[in-house]
């Protein structure tokens, strides 16, 4: 596959991985499309979904032609291998994620991209909204104002659905298939050169499922161990352990 040059200024190429979410993913997709910044191309993976997840997807296609792009995998390789294809094919100034069960505040790239211009940064993220199964909030999940590679070392920083980067700057950058917390491993890698500057107002609504694999906690603490010791060594991974597990336990407290 020839990766797509990417030379659109100011287009926002949304990545969004979708695997048998029939049931939340129209409300996913209609979050993004009311953005009131309107330059972007959403890049639909299904990644071989087996309930109506295609069906929706091509309806949306459909009536929006030119922002829907519709990639269908013909087997199931797992979500970074969908992210890792959206990134290919994304030929936006910006790259930015959103999960086929989480939404977006229509202001949400608008205010983020204004921000990066503002202050010359290529790199943002953004409070968000930690919500039950319905999308009701049960607490904010505050954003740090700055976060450097340092702040990386003790937790993810940056909600993979706020996140958002300047790739015509700073290059694209997939994910490690079969780490675990590929995200927090890429977002490691982007902020090594470049900090994230944090919007502090909740822009995204993130959808808490009690049986997902991000709540077992045991597996979820093995797997931060494995990204800290990879990007910064087992020493640092061994003093920082207790701080994720303090955090971690917080953000979780109230779910």
């Amino acid at each position: 596959m020839k990766e797509v040059k990417n030379s659109n200024i100011d287009k926002v190429s949304i990545i969004v991985p979708v695997f048998n979410s029939e049931k939340t993913l129209a409300e996913t997709i209609e979050s993004l499309i009311r953005q009131i910044h309107k330059n972007v191309e959403i890049i639909i993976i299904n990644d071989c979904s087996t309930d109506q997840s295609q069906k929706l997807i091509d309806s949306f296609k459909e009536t929006y032609p030119d922002k829907i792009v519709s990639i269908l995998f013909k087997e199931n390789m797992g979500v970074s291998h969908a992210r890792n294809c959206g990134i290919k094919y994304a030929t936006g100034q910006y790259i930015a994620f959103c999960d086929s069960d989480d939404t977006w505040f229509k202001e949400k790239l608008f205010i983020q991209i204004s921000a990066m211009k503002e202050k010359k940064y290529f790199c943002c993220h953004s409070s968000y909204l930690f919500c039950d199964s319905d999308l009701e909030p049960i607490h904010t999940i505050s954003a740090k104002e700055k976060v450097t590679v340092h702040d990386m070392k003790f937790r993810n920083h940056v909600g993979n659905l706020t996140g958002i980067y300047d790739a015509n700057k700073l290059g694209k950058f997939y994910q490690e298939i079969g780490l675990g917390h590929e995200d927090y491993d890429m977002w490691i890698k982007i902020i090594t050169k470049e900090n994230s500057l944090g919007i502090d107002i909740p822009l995204a609504k993130y959808r808490f499922h009690k049986e997902s694999l991000s709540h077992n906690k045991v597996r979820s603490a093995l797997w931060y161990f494995g990204v800290i010791k990879r990007n910064f060594g087992v020493m640092t991974a061994i003093v920082t352990f207790p701080v994720y597990v303090y955090t971690s336990l917080l953000k979780f407290s109230k779910s």
